[in-house]
């Protein structure tokens, strides 16, 4: 027994062509398509209007956050009980998981200076205390 059969029922990894053939077959993925197209879109406009007239700090920030929100969606929606509905997607809960995402949240709020640790020096290059220096010269 070949064991790519299993991963490459159609020989390949992807295969465009068909992708596309069922999407047009299928009225649904039609819609989710375009929804998908619709949304990244829009993500993308109002993420260029943010940074634009506030920060690229605040835009990660935000992108951030989505990723946090997508992240529990995942989590709390797809419920073990309501596995007709759904069919059989799952997410399973990982620790990792969670410490990855608060690493990461606490990551980004430290780069953008939202958090400033005022220990061990971390306070030194922030904005203000560069500023500071700047007004103290």
């Amino acid at each position: 027994m070949d064991p790519t059969k299993d991963l490459f029922p159609y020989g390949t990894i992807e295969n465009s062509a068909a992708g596309i053939s069922q999407m047009f077959d299928n009225i649904v993925i039609f819609i989710l398509t375009l929804c998908t197209i619709c949304s990244i879109a829009c993500f993308n406009s109002f993420g260029i209007a943010v940074t634009k007239y506030a920060s690229a700090a605040q835009r990660s920030t935000i992108d951030t956050s989505r990723t946090v929100l997508i992240w529990l969606f995942c989590m709390i929606v797809p419920s073990k009980n309501s596995s007709e509905y759904w069919g059989k997607i799952h997410v399973d809960f990982k620790w990792l998981q969670l410490v990855g995402f608060i690493l990461l949240v606490i990551g980004t709020l430290l780069y953008n200076e939202i958090i400033v640790l005022p220990f061990a020096g971390f306070d030194q290059n922030t904005k203000s205390a560069i500023e500071g220096r700047k007004k103290g010269n």
